[in-house]
């Protein structure tokens, strides 16, 4: 099943605080783990933080659209922002080199290290942000095993 949620962020408000509320309610329906929470926040914060793609005279009476889209398999994160112009250097090509003593190249290796993958959109003027839900499952899967083998070997030495 397909989900769809939208957020419109205005930039006369504090960004950070709208995209943290979106998120987290999208988490919290979701139940996705703190980690992934943590990697949506900030590839999201970096995308529309980003001094390249926005200037304050653009801002001053923009917005910008997030729209969410749960599928069978993936959490998808797409930003629009209407006449506001992205700048697709934003994505790391493949094979290209990242230069990490810039901003810019600190923010493509931070957006591309926690998006499982990133689309552009030059038509549309949208980037989107898929995370993978598989390793979510991996996560949880593993804590629970982790909790419960802890579990295990208490009781164990307390028998002794």
């Amino acid at each position: 099943m397909k989900v769809k949620k939208e957020k419109i962020i205005n930039f006369k408000q504090n960004i950070i605080n709208q995209i943290e509320e979106f998120v987290e309610e999208i988490c919290d329906f979701y139940n996705i783990s703190n980690s992934y929470y943590a990697n949506i926040i900030i590839a999201l914060t970096e995308v529309i933080n980003t001094p390249d793609i926005f200037s304050k005279e653009n801002t001053e009476n923009s917005y910008i659209k997030i729209f969410f889209s749960k599928k069978s398999k993936s959490l998808s994160f797409t930003i629009n922002c209407g006449n506001i112009i992205f700048d697709k250097n934003i994505i790391l090509i493949n094979g290209e080199k990242n230069d990490l003593n810039t901003e810019k190249g600190k923010r493509k290796f931070l957006i591309n290290s926690l998006v499982d993958t990133v689309n552009f959109n030059k038509s549309k003027n949208e980037i989107e942000l898929v995370f993978f839900t598989s390793g979510i499952e991996k996560e949880k899967t593993q804590e629970r095993k982790k909790s419960l083998s802890h579990y295990y070997n208490s009781k164990k030495q307390k028998v002794k």
